[in-house]
Formats: structure tokens, C-alpha cells, sequence
């Protein structure tokens, strides 16, 4: 019997945990003697333009322009998208449950409490699963309300680790722990592709976002990159997002002392090297996220869901203040508690950074700490199958 499910996530990270979870769910349907085209797949992503959907292949209820926010909430961000139409999104979102949930059988929800709140009011009292991204017992306890909603509206919460689902437990919600769907990303699949890099140096992996913030995140990395020692023989390359683009990252170089040597005409996976006036050397790879990670020594970070990614791959992470929201103070607070012992964010001038980075590297036993802590914190892979389960019970119950 066909099955309609309308999926509501409230970011990019939250888009691509979605396109992981419902990939495993066709594995489950398979598993069940099912046909994929037993179940039908509709979309409705809050933020942005859905394309990690859309290059999945499912569709898209209504897509966004991007607000300033990028789904990063503050107070400061959220009169930021106010000015720019964020009341006008809401109606129309609430619209389009509405509309969407008249046939659909299970509304998952992905991310924070919002898009709960939303299938709670415009959902006509369609069974909801919650995969609960952004909330942990490691950064708050879930408030009265909160818990007042899973219970009234909510058949399954399915938590990002055991302490935040054994909290919830205790308050009689319907929570469910299989393990952290970040790491079953495909992003995290290797592909034994050989980038061409030194070996025997020590790699450092810049990774700056998959956003249009990620130039101007950059540019901030590069000012800390040029202040290590040449002595050091550390090997510094940025991880460019495949949807990022090498032109714009020569256009935000213009101002810097910063020159870009554009390599695509050797067709390999670096495709361009930059220089500073000072011989600082970082080299660019676009895409291949898993491969620039396999030999890294550290990653310097300034992104959101890749932070969380990282660390649970037990890679040592810095974290730098920026003017992107994902590196925002508070976004650095957020993971701070989070991922605790698994993150180390330096503060001072660009030198300083450099220094306690280098000092950093130095301890084995500092960064042994840091991998097992972001281990800890993250869980084992391999968790979405599980809960891709949960959820073919509660769509067929």
C-alpha cells in the first residue's frame, strides 16, 4: 500500500541528514519486499534552496531565497531576516503543511524545535517523527513547553545521543537513540581517490563552509595561516565545497596579500595554490571533503554540521571566530559545550592563534584527548540504518 511522508528540515545540515535518513529508509523498503515507488517523498526544506534534495532526486514542496540567518538563530540574525521576508516565509510555509499534510501518512521533522512546532499547528494531527539535530542535554535541558509538545504531538523523538534521550525518557516522552545520523553522511564516504599531497608533512585542513560565507572564512583562516613558521613543515589545504566556486575565491583575494595559481588545467583534485607575500603555501581541493580529512593532523573550522562531523571522526578541531554565523561568539559557546573536550578555540591576535595552534601540535597526548572526546561525544557510524527503521514502523504502524 503507497505511502506519502513530508519531510521539514530547518538547514543545510538538517537538509542532508534528511537525504541520509530517507536514503536508508528505500533500504528498508527493499529489505521489506517493498517498492520505492510504495512510497511517495515530498520535501519541504526551510531554509534555502533545497539543492541537497533536488540533486537526490526528491521534490521540493517550495524552495527559499537564502535570509541572513542561514538558519543560525540569534537575536541579532532573526531581526536581520525579519527585515528580509521571514514573516511572508512563515505564512507560506504554513500554507504548504497545510496543503501537504491532507495526504501524507508521517511528517518527519529534522533539526530544532521549530519545524515541530510548525506540523504541530498545520499538520491536521499527522503522526510526527522528530530527528532532534540541534539538541542536546550537553548544551541545554529541553524546557517545559518543548516537552509538553513532544508529548501532545510527537510519536517518536529520535535524539543525538543517549544522555539527551535518557533525559527525555525520564519526562515520559517517546524518545529513541541509535547513534548520530551526521556520520552515515555520504560526504564522509572515501573514495580512495590519491589528492597528490606530501605525506610526510603535516597536513592541516582548512575547512571554511559550504555557504557563501566561506570566502570571507577564508580569507580570516588565511590571516592566521601566514603567521606559522615555515620551519614547522606544516601542509595547509582548504577543503572548497563542490558548490563553492574558485572565481569568487580569486575575487575575495584581491585585497589580500594573497595570490591564487589556478592548477585545473592539470586535472586533479588540487586545483589551485595560493601564495602569500610572506611564502605561506596553501593548497586547494575541490570537493573530496573525506579524502582531505584521511591524513589530517587537525582541522581548522569555521562551518557548522562539518564541525560536529570532524570531531566525531576523531580529528582534533580549532575553531575561529568569524563573521559568518556558524563562527559567530555564540555559535563557538554552542560547540564548545557540545563537543567539549573534542574542540580548542583560541583566542588573541592571528599570532597568538598561530602559536597555541602550533603548541597545540606539539602535544600528542592533547591531541589524542581531543579524538577520543569527539568520538565520545558523536557516537559510532552507522546509526541511520536503525532509525531509518524507526521510521518505516511508525509510517506503516
Amino acid at each position: 500500500m503507497k505511502r506519502n511522508i513530508l519531510v521539514i528540515s530547518n538547514g543545510r545540515g538538517e537538509d542532508s541528514i534528511a537525504v541520509t535518513l530517507l536514503e536508508n529508509l528505500k533500504k528498508v523498503l527493499r529489505k521489506e519486499e517493498l517498492s520505492e515507488d510504495d512510497l511517495n517523498i515530498i520535501a519541504l526544506p526551510l531554509v534555502g534552496e533545497g539543492l541537497l534534495y533536488k540533486n537526490a532526486g526528491y521534490s521540493t514542496a517550495a524552495t527559499w531565497d537564502d535570509l541572513p540567518s542561514h538558519g543560525f538563530f540569534s537575536v541579532f540574525s532573526f531581526l536581520r531576516d525579519l527585515r528580509h521576508g521571514l514573516l511572508d516565509n512563515w505564512r507560506k510555509q504554513a500554507e504548504i503543511i497545510r496543503r501537504e499534510a491532507q495526504t501524507a501518512d508521517l511528517i518527519l521533522t529534522v533539526g530544532d524545535i521549530w519545524p515541530v512546532l510548525l506540523a504541530s499547528l498545520y499538520g491536521r494531527r499527522k503522526k510526527i517523527v522528530h530527528m532532534a539535530t540541534a539538541a542536546s542535554i550537553y548544551i541545554r535541558r529541553y524546557s517545559l513547553p518543548e516537552l509538553w509538545l513532544f508529548k501532545k504531538y510527537v510519536s517518536c523523538v529520535i535524539c543525538r545521543d543517549l544522555p539527551t534521550c535518557a533525559e527525555l525518557q525520564k519526562f515520559s516522552v517517546n524518545a529513541f537513540y541509535a547513534g548520530n545520523p551526521m556520520l552515515d553522511d555520504p560526504i564522509l564516504r572515501s573514495t580512495n581517490t590519491n589528492l597528490g599531497l606530501d605525506k610526510k608533512r603535516r597536513r592541516l585542513v582548512l575547512i571554511p563552509s559550504s555557504r557563501a560565507d566561506a570566502y570571507g572564512n577564508i580569507l580570516r583562516m588565511l590571516n592566521v595561516v601566514k603567521h606559522f613558521s615555515v620551519k614547522n613543515n606544516f601542509q595547509f589545504v582548504i577543503s572548497l565545497s563542490p558548490n563553492l566556486n574558485l572565481d569568487r575565491l580569486r575575487l575575495a583575494l584581491n585585497k589580500s596579500d594573497w595570490s591564487l595559481f589556478d592548477l585545473r588545467h592539470k586535472k586533479t583534485p588540487i586545483v589551485a595554490e595560493l601564495l602569500s607575500r610572506n611564502s605561506a603555501q596553501v593548497y586547494v581541493v575541490h570537493g573530496y571533503f573525506r579524502e582531505c580529512l584521511n591524513e589530517a593532523s587537525l582541522v581548522i573550522g569555521m562551518t557548522g554540521t562539518g564541525n560536529e562531523q570532524i570531531a566525531g571522526l576523531g580529528i582534533p578541531l580549532v575553531l575561529l571566530k568569524g563573521k559568518s554565523a556558524a563562527a559567530s561568539r555564540g555559535r563557538l559557546r554552542h560547540y564548545k559545550k557540545l563537543l567539549d573536550g573534542a574542540v580548542f578555540a583560541p583566542r588573541g591576535s592571528d599570532e597568538r592563534i598561530a602559536r597555541a595552534v602550533t603548541e597545540l601540535l606539539a602535544s600528542s597526548k592533547k591531541l589524542q584527548s581531543m579524538a577520543d572526546a569527539g568520538r565520545a561525544r558523536l557516537g559510532a557510524a552507522g546509526g541511520s540504518h536503525f532509525i531509518a527503521r524507526k521510521i518505516w514502523y511508525y509510517l506503516y504502524a
